[in-house]
């Protein structure tokens, strides 16, 4: 699934409308190094106690155990983007890197069961988005980077058992096609004004839907 095309896709943002304690702190960009890719399926969590696994209930799952709110900067699903917290926003996502994180939440378990064509599409489109328009500050592009890969790469050292996206979840085939949409982006993607919004290549507001 690595060939996947620039495109425009729905963009949603829900910051001030999630249930939350209280707001995350906030953090310098200039330290972001990753975009990480995390699984989240509140259902299976909840044992069915919750019975969606929208932003709204991920981030009611969330509160219901204490934490702040989403610990996730977006949520996605098949062909839908939600952005939940601000993306300078200091969340937790994974422990010691969340200074250098942004946290990408994909609704499901990938365990076992592959994501979906179009949920893995609009995963990579919006991590390319997020990997060639934030510039990190240090003269490179972020890294994208699934959860528990920090501890397979050795990046971080602590003991981790979590499978995070997922086996099942190509997160070799996705760092693949986000270089060869970010190494097409001067041929397919419009020139951004100074200030725009750094998902404005490829998001559509309700009324182009």
């Amino acid at each position: 699934m690595s060939r996947v095309k620039p495109r425009k896709y729905r963009m949603e943002v829900a910051i001030d409308r999630l249930q939350r304690r209280r707001a995350w702190d906030t953090r310098r960009m200039r330290g972001v190094r990753y975009v990480v890719v995390h699984r989240c399926d509140v259902i299976k969590a909840s044992r069915g106690r919750i019975l969606t696994n929208s932003p709204e209930d991920c981030a009611r799952y969330f509160v219901d155990r204490g934490w702040r709110g989403h610990p996730y900067h977006f949520d996605v699903g098949e062909g839908d983007i939600v952005q939940c917290n601000p993306i300078d926003a200091h969340t937790a996502g994974v422990r010691f890197k969340n200074a250098s994180s942004i946290h990408v939440r994909v609704r499901g378990d990938f365990r076992k069961f592959a994501p979906s064509v179009e949920l893995w599409n609009t995963v990579a489109c919006l991590c390319a988005d997020l990997a060639g328009l934030i510039d990190p500050g240090v003269g490179r592009r972020l890294e994208v980077i699934g959860h528990s890969e920090f501890w397979l790469r050795g990046i971080l050292k602590a003991i981790q058992l979590k499978d995070c996206p997922g086996k099942q979840f190509d997160m070799d085939g996705l760092r693949v096609a986000v270089s060869r949409m970010l190494r097409d982006e001067r041929t397919t993607m419009p020139v951004l004004p100074a200030g725009s919004p750094w998902w404005r290549w490829w998001t559509i507001g309700a009324s182009e839907v």
